[in-house]
């Protein structure tokens, strides 16, 4: 779990991009919206591949939450909601359960709903709402 800006507006400088590109993790950043595209580039850069699923969501948990779904190449263009209001942002292959590919690229709100093997796991009362705007 990562800042995606530093007090300058820019990518923080002392960010470990060889340990956040490992594949075999799930990273998550925390107001990157507007940094999106420069985090991408570096992740790729160091050597996260360009088709890993991400996911942007801004405002999460609210009624006027947006969403995008894409392989990180795309995440620059794809969080482009960034003034919709605080973007918290999943990179990894856990995403591919939300339907990301290399191969599809999803638009605002179309991140599909879970398969219904996960919603098992999500049966406590603080996933409902966010399980709801899925679908």
């Amino acid at each position: 779990f990562v800042t995606g800006h530093a007090r300058d507006g820019r990518l923080p400088e002392d960010l470990d991009w060889t340990g956040l590109a490992d594949p075999a993790t799930t990273l998550m950043v925390y107001m990157g919206g507007r940094t999106a595209g420069s985090l991408a580039g570096q992740l790729i850069a160091a050597g996260l591949p360009a088709d890993t699923p991400c996911v942007a969501v801004a405002s999460v948990s609210t009624s006027s939450e947006t969403r995008w779904t894409g392989p990180l190449r795309d995440l620059g263009e794809g969080a482009r909601f960034a003034d919709a209001g605080p973007v918290l942002i999943g990179i990894g292959a856990v995403f591919a359960a939300l339907g990301v590919s290399a191969r599809q690229s999803g638009g605002l709100d179309a991140a599909p709903a879970l398969p219904a093997r996960m919603a098992p796991q999500l049966a406590g009362p603080s996933h409902r709402r966010y399980r709801h705007s899925m679908t």
